[in-house]
């Protein structure tokens, strides 16, 4: 399965291929699944990002025409496992 632009994009532009930036979302995300939190926001450079129990919302911040909306596993499952150095 191909991956939506936008969320393609979001994980190019925000996570940048940081193992650090990829292990603090799947945290936010796991964290957010298991009900430890029951909201979680990020703020990157082109994104935002909202979590609740209902799912993702990953907004773009310089066009409010771009957003998607998805379950945390298939945003999880898309951010997979970090990368390696």
């Amino acid at each position: 399965m191909t991956a939506p632009p936008i969320l393609a994009d979001f994980l190019r532009t925000e996570l940048r291929n940081s193992a650090r930036r990829h292990g603090d979302l799947l945290a936010l995300i796991d964290d957010v699944r298991s009900g430890r939190r029951e909201s979680a926001e990020m703020t990157g450079n082109l994104y935002g990002l909202s979590l609740t129990s209902s799912g993702a919302v990953i907004e773009n911040l310089c066009d409010d025409t771009q957003s998607l909306r998805l379950d945390l596993r298939t945003l999880a499952d898309a951010v997979g496992a970090p990368p390696t150095r």
